[in-house]
Protein backbone atom coordinates (compact mmCIF):
# COMPACT_ATOMS: atom_id res chain seq x y z
CA UNK A 1 0.00 0.00 0.00
CA UNK A 2 1.46 3.35 -1.02
CA UNK A 3 1.25 5.92 1.77
CA UNK A 4 2.64 9.40 2.29
CA UNK A 5 6.20 10.30 3.18
CA UNK A 6 8.07 8.24 5.79
CA UNK A 7 5.36 6.09 7.41
CA UNK A 8 6.69 5.64 10.94
CA UNK A 9 4.15 3.47 12.74
CA UNK A 10 0.70 1.88 12.44
CA UNK A 11 -2.17 1.54 14.94
CA UNK A 12 -5.28 -0.67 14.72
CA UNK A 13 -8.60 0.69 16.01
CA UNK A 14 -10.55 -2.57 15.80
CA UNK A 15 -11.73 -1.92 12.25
CA UNK A 16 -9.10 0.14 10.45
CA UNK A 17 -5.33 0.53 10.46
CA UNK A 18 -4.02 4.07 10.89
CA UNK A 19 -0.66 4.88 9.31
CA UNK A 20 1.32 7.69 10.95
CA UNK A 21 3.34 9.52 8.27
CA UNK A 22 6.19 11.35 9.96
CA UNK A 23 7.12 13.58 7.01
CA UNK A 24 3.61 13.78 5.58
CA UNK A 25 2.22 15.50 8.71
CA UNK A 26 -0.85 13.29 8.49
CA UNK A 27 -2.39 9.96 9.40
CA UNK A 28 -4.03 7.72 6.80
CA UNK A 29 -6.93 5.34 7.44
CA UNK A 30 -6.42 1.98 5.77
CA UNK A 31 -9.15 -0.61 5.21
CA UNK A 32 -7.64 -4.05 5.96
CA UNK A 33 -9.91 -6.01 3.62
CA UNK A 34 -8.44 -4.51 0.46
CA UNK A 35 -5.64 -2.18 1.59
CA UNK A 36 -7.47 0.92 0.38
CA UNK A 37 -6.72 4.31 1.94
CA UNK A 38 -10.19 5.65 2.79
CA UNK A 39 -9.23 8.88 4.56
CA UNK A 40 -6.27 11.17 5.17
CA UNK A 41 -6.26 13.43 8.21
CA UNK A 42 -3.80 16.30 8.63
CA UNK A 43 -2.40 16.42 12.17
CA UNK A 44 0.51 18.32 13.71
CA UNK A 45 4.12 18.76 12.61
CA UNK A 46 6.17 15.56 12.39
CA UNK A 47 3.75 12.98 13.84
CA UNK A 48 5.77 10.19 15.38
CA UNK A 49 3.57 7.84 17.42
CA UNK A 50 -0.09 7.12 18.12
CA UNK A 51 -2.45 5.19 20.40
CA UNK A 52 -6.15 4.34 20.27
CA UNK A 53 -8.27 4.86 23.41
CA UNK A 54 -11.36 2.97 22.25
CA UNK A 55 -12.91 5.99 20.55
CA UNK A 56 -10.20 8.41 19.51
CA UNK A 57 -6.77 8.14 17.95
CA UNK A 58 -4.14 10.20 19.74
CA UNK A 59 -1.16 11.29 17.66
CA UNK A 60 2.08 12.58 19.19
CA UNK A 61 3.53 15.38 17.03
CA UNK A 62 7.23 15.87 17.74
CA UNK A 63 7.65 18.92 15.55
CA UNK A 64 5.15 21.20 17.27
CA UNK A 65 5.04 19.59 20.74
CA UNK A 66 1.36 18.64 20.60
CA UNK A 67 -1.10 15.74 20.65
CA UNK A 68 -3.81 15.54 18.00
CA UNK A 69 -7.09 13.89 19.04
CA UNK A 70 -8.70 12.27 15.98
CA UNK A 71 -12.29 11.02 15.82
CA UNK A 72 -11.92 7.72 13.94
CA UNK A 73 -15.57 7.82 12.77
CA UNK A 74 -15.63 11.32 11.31
CA UNK A 75 -11.92 11.34 10.40
CA UNK A 76 -11.41 14.79 11.90
CA UNK A 77 -9.10 16.33 14.50
CA UNK A 78 -11.38 17.35 17.37
CA UNK A 79 -8.75 18.69 19.78
CA UNK A 80 -5.09 19.65 19.98
CA UNK A 81 -3.27 19.42 23.29
CA UNK A 82 0.02 21.28 23.82
CA UNK A 83 2.61 21.70 26.52
CA UNK A 84 4.94 18.78 25.76
CA UNK A 85 8.57 18.75 24.67
CA UNK A 86 9.13 16.63 21.58
CA UNK A 87 6.49 13.95 22.34
CA UNK A 88 7.54 10.68 20.74
CA UNK A 89 5.63 7.91 22.51
CA UNK A 90 2.02 7.44 23.59
CA UNK A 91 0.08 4.57 25.21
CA UNK A 92 -3.38 4.00 26.68
CA UNK A 93 -3.93 2.07 29.93
CA UNK A 94 -7.71 1.70 29.70
CA UNK A 95 -8.38 4.96 31.54
CA UNK A 96 -5.63 7.45 30.81
CA UNK A 97 -3.09 8.29 28.15
CA UNK A 98 0.62 8.23 28.85
CA UNK A 99 2.86 10.45 26.79
CA UNK A 100 6.64 10.17 26.61
CA UNK A 101 8.14 13.57 25.83
CA UNK A 102 11.92 13.96 25.95
CA UNK A 103 12.80 12.82 29.51
CA UNK A 104 9.34 12.94 31.08
CA UNK A 105 6.32 10.63 31.20
CA UNK A 106 2.96 12.44 31.40
CA UNK A 107 -0.42 11.08 32.47
CA UNK A 108 -3.24 12.70 30.46
CA UNK A 109 -7.02 12.58 30.90
CA UNK A 110 -8.37 11.67 27.43
CA UNK A 111 -11.74 13.30 28.16
CA UNK A 112 -10.30 16.76 28.82
CA UNK A 113 -6.72 16.63 27.56
CA UNK A 114 -5.54 17.82 30.97
CA UNK A 115 -2.19 16.64 32.32
CA UNK A 116 -2.78 14.85 35.62
CA UNK A 117 0.86 14.49 36.57
CA UNK A 118 4.30 13.50 35.36
CA UNK A 119 7.49 11.70 36.30
CA UNK A 120 11.01 12.14 34.96
CA UNK A 121 12.25 8.73 33.83
CA UNK A 122 15.38 9.25 31.73
CA UNK A 123 16.93 10.47 28.52
CA UNK A 124 15.07 10.29 25.20
CA UNK A 125 11.87 8.24 25.68
CA UNK A 126 11.07 6.23 22.55
CA UNK A 127 8.33 3.76 23.53
CA UNK A 128 5.86 2.84 26.27
CA UNK A 129 4.22 -0.53 27.00
CA UNK A 130 1.48 -1.13 29.58
CA UNK A 131 1.18 -4.51 31.31
CA UNK A 132 -2.01 -3.96 33.32
CA UNK A 133 -0.40 -2.18 36.26
CA UNK A 134 2.99 -0.84 35.18
CA UNK A 135 4.35 1.24 32.34
CA UNK A 136 7.61 0.15 30.75
CA UNK A 137 9.49 3.05 29.19
CA UNK A 138 12.47 2.70 26.84
CA UNK A 139 15.25 5.31 26.79
CA UNK A 140 17.39 5.46 23.67
CA UNK A 141 20.40 7.27 25.13
CA UNK A 142 20.21 5.92 28.69
CA UNK A 143 20.17 2.34 27.36
CA UNK A 144 17.64 1.23 29.92
CA UNK A 145 13.98 0.49 30.49
CA UNK A 146 12.23 2.11 33.44
CA UNK A 147 9.22 0.50 35.14
CA UNK A 148 6.66 2.98 36.45
CA UNK A 149 3.69 2.10 38.68
CA UNK A 150 0.72 3.61 36.86
CA UNK A 151 -1.37 4.14 39.99
CA UNK A 152 1.24 6.30 41.72
CA UNK A 153 3.48 7.54 38.86
CA UNK A 154 6.51 6.28 40.76
CA UNK A 155 9.59 4.52 39.41
CA UNK A 156 9.73 0.89 40.52
CA UNK A 157 12.84 -0.29 38.70
CA UNK A 158 15.42 0.64 36.08
CA UNK A 159 16.73 -2.23 33.96
CA UNK A 160 19.87 -1.97 31.84
CA UNK A 161 19.46 -3.40 28.34
CA UNK A 162 21.42 -3.24 25.08
CA UNK A 163 22.47 -0.22 23.06
CA UNK A 164 19.77 2.05 21.63
CA UNK A 165 16.59 0.46 23.03
CA UNK A 166 13.72 1.33 20.71
CA UNK A 167 10.36 -0.41 21.02
CA UNK A 168 8.85 -2.19 24.04
CA UNK A 169 6.11 -4.85 23.96
CA UNK A 170 4.23 -7.04 26.44
CA UNK A 171 3.33 -10.67 25.65
CA UNK A 172 1.14 -11.29 28.70
CA UNK A 173 4.06 -12.52 30.76
CA UNK A 174 7.34 -10.83 29.78
CA UNK A 175 8.48 -7.46 28.53
CA UNK A 176 10.38 -7.43 25.24
CA UNK A 177 12.78 -4.64 24.27
CA UNK A 178 14.13 -4.14 20.76
CA UNK A 179 17.68 -2.77 21.01
CA UNK A 180 18.72 -1.37 17.66
CA UNK A 181 22.39 -0.88 18.50
CA UNK A 182 22.77 -4.34 20.02
CA UNK A 183 21.11 -6.25 17.18
CA UNK A 184 19.02 -8.14 19.72
CA UNK A 185 15.75 -8.22 21.61
CA UNK A 186 15.99 -8.35 25.40
CA UNK A 187 13.38 -10.23 27.44
CA UNK A 188 12.59 -9.00 30.97
CA UNK A 189 10.96 -11.01 33.76
CA UNK A 190 8.38 -8.77 35.45
CA UNK A 191 8.67 -10.68 38.71
CA UNK A 192 12.38 -9.96 39.15
CA UNK A 193 12.80 -6.92 36.89
CA UNK A 194 15.77 -8.68 35.33
CA UNK A 195 16.77 -9.57 31.78
CA UNK A 196 16.34 -13.34 31.45
CA UNK A 197 17.40 -13.81 27.83
CA UNK A 198 18.42 -12.04 24.65
CA UNK A 199 17.39 -13.03 21.14
CA UNK A 200 19.31 -12.08 17.99
CA UNK A 201 17.03 -10.20 15.59
CA UNK A 202 19.08 -8.86 12.70
CA UNK A 203 21.38 -5.90 12.61
CA UNK A 204 19.00 -3.25 13.93
CA UNK A 205 15.68 -4.37 15.48
CA UNK A 206 13.36 -1.44 16.09
CA UNK A 207 9.67 -2.30 16.21
CA UNK A 208 7.84 -5.12 18.00
CA UNK A 209 4.36 -6.60 17.85
CA UNK A 210 2.90 -9.64 19.63
CA UNK A 211 0.35 -11.76 17.73
CA UNK A 212 -0.87 -13.85 20.68
CA UNK A 213 1.72 -16.57 20.11
CA UNK A 214 4.92 -15.06 18.75
CA UNK A 215 6.74 -11.77 18.96
CA UNK A 216 7.67 -10.13 15.65
CA UNK A 217 10.66 -7.80 15.36
CA UNK A 218 11.06 -5.46 12.38
CA UNK A 219 14.67 -4.53 11.66
CA UNK A 220 15.80 -1.29 10.05
CA UNK A 221 18.77 -3.04 8.41
CA UNK A 222 19.20 -2.49 4.67
CA UNK A 223 18.42 -6.16 3.87
CA UNK A 224 14.88 -5.53 5.09
CA UNK A 225 14.07 -8.50 7.33
CA UNK A 226 11.33 -8.98 9.93
CA UNK A 227 11.99 -11.71 12.50
CA UNK A 228 9.56 -14.12 14.15
CA UNK A 229 10.68 -14.82 17.74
Amino acid sequence: VATHSFPHTAVFDGSYVWIVNEWGNDVQKLRPSDGAIVATVTVGDTPYAAAFDGRYLWVANQGDNTLSKVNVTTNAVVATVGGFTSPGAVAFDGNHLWVGASNDLYEVDPATGNVLGSVTTGSSILAIAYDGSSLWVSHYWSQNVVRVAAATRTIVASIAVGAQPWDVAFDGEHIWVACQGAGAVYVIDRGTNAVVTTVSAGAAPRNLVFDGTNMWAASSESSGFTYKL
